[in-house]
This record gives C-alpha cells, sequence and structure tokens, in this order.
C-alpha cells in the first residue's frame, strides 16, 4: 500500500548543507495546508500564510504554547523549529484540517511520490541512517551506505503498528 498523503525519507546523520531547508512556507488554501507535509532542517523557520478569505488559527498538539493567533487573508505568521520530529499542523476553527511539518536534523530528504518511490540527490559517499516517515505510521530507519558513485537503494515497508 503507497501512502496517500505522502512522506519522507530522510538520512538523520547526514551533514546540513549551507542554506538549504531552512526556509519553508505553507498555505491555507480552499481549507487545506499546502504543502501537506513541509521539511526544513532543525534551527529552520515556517512561514504560514492564508489565501483563504476564511480566517484560520494554525496551532499544533505537539508545541506548547504556540499558535499563529488569527490569520485573515493574506496574513502570515513565522515560525522557528530547534527539535526533530514531526509537528502536526491544525486549526482552531476548522478541525477537518491536517498537515505536517517535519524537522529533520539533516538537509538529505526525498519526498515520496504517488508510487512510493523517492530520491536524495547528491549524497556525499558515507553510511547514513535513513529514515522514513509517513503520517500515522511508526517510522523505520536502517543503514544506507552511498559508494563513491553515488547511487544506493534503500527499500522500505511501513505497516500500522499492532
Amino acid at each position: 500500500n503507497a501512502p496517500t498523503g505522502g512522506g519522507v525519507v530522510y538520512l538523520e546523520d547526514a551533514p546540513k548543507q549551507p542554506g538549504v531547508a531552512t526556509t519553508a512556507a505553507i498555505d491555507v488554501d480552499h481549507k487545506k495546508f499546502s504543502p501537506f507535509i513541509a521539511v526544513i532542517t532543525t534551527g529552520g523557520t515556517v512561514t504560514f500564510g492564508n489565501k483563504d478569505a476564511l480566517t484560520h488559527h494554525v496551532f499544533s498538539p505537539d508545541v506548547q504554547e504556540w499558535d499563529t493567533g488569527y490569520l485573515r487573508k493574506n496574513e502570515t505568521a513565522g515560525r522557528t523549529f530547534e527539535s526533530p520530529g514531526p509537528i502536526a499542523l491544525l486549526c482552531n476553527i476548522h478541525p477537518e484540517m491536517l498537515g505536517y511539518v517535519l524537522v529533520i536534523p539533516s538537509t538529505y530528504f526525498g519526498k515520496l511520490g504517488a508510487d512510493g518511490k523517492y530520491v536524495i540527490g547528491n549524497v556525499p559517499p558515507g553510511t547514513y541512517r535513513a529514515t522514513a516517515w509517513v503520517p500515522r505510521l511508526p517510522t523505520a530507519t536502517q543503514p544506507v551506505t552511498v559508494g563513491p558513485t553515488g547511487v544506493a537503494t534503500a527499500n522500505f515497508e511501513l505497516r500500522p503498528a499492532g
């Protein structure tokens, strides 16, 4: 089963490239978070914007004492995220809304396509811990070694817990 909502595979212990994945923008458009999953590196900043005529109020149960306040049309609010991990995004006004920020410790990641495939480009040779994250599924981590050719394959099987 390929995840329909997407997911991300990232290298936990790869180096940080300067200026990569340090900012992201998530817009609320037609009562949906766009993109559904945004990826930033630790210490990165996400800008939340509202494209709807409706007012939205973004918060996360994963971040204590934080919310955007009321965001009217074309207003934005920013937040810096220092700790790695997934952060679910909700709206106080529209309970059906859901999105994610995934904060990762490196800058090497690939988003899963509809076919479940991903590509992480330009990884320096070495052995890394590759982690697959998909909303509402347990993460899976495995070692992957990138040789001088720069090509390596890591396949994951993600299943619900239980």
